[in-house]
């Protein structure tokens, strides 16, 4: 989990929290509405992958080498700003959802 009082800061844009065997699901709606810049890459996060309208102003999203399972939900389009995503080295079973055609820099999935 995100430590609370990270997760209260209504101002957070960048959160960069890679390699520190944080864990839990759901991550992405626990974030603060202001965050653009989430790196949670060599987490220990697992579960399916949810995403918000709350979310929708991501622009660079880090989920690689996590335990994240089963398919990439297409709520992700929700996410019109992001232009960087990597899901590399998680457990998903689908590809891209089609409706996500904003991503510039997509890393494999």
């Amino acid at each position: 989990m995100i430590p609370s009082n990270i997760v209260n800061c209504a101002d957070l844009k960048i959160l960069y929290v890679a390699s520190n065997s944080l864990m839990g699901l759901n991550v992405a709606n626990q974030l603060p509405l202001s965050v653009t810049d989430l790196d949670l890459n060599f987490n220990l996060y697992s579960g399916r992958l949810e995403f918000g309208r709350n979310n929708s102003v991501l622009t660079n999203l880090y989920l690689r080498n996590n335990y994240y399972s089963g398919n990439i939900p297409t709520e992700m389009a929700w996410l019109r700003n992001l232009v960087k995503l990597d899901l590399s080295n998680n457990v998903l079973t689908s590809t891209l959802p089609t409706a996500i055609t904003n991503v510039s820099v997509i890393f494999a999935v």
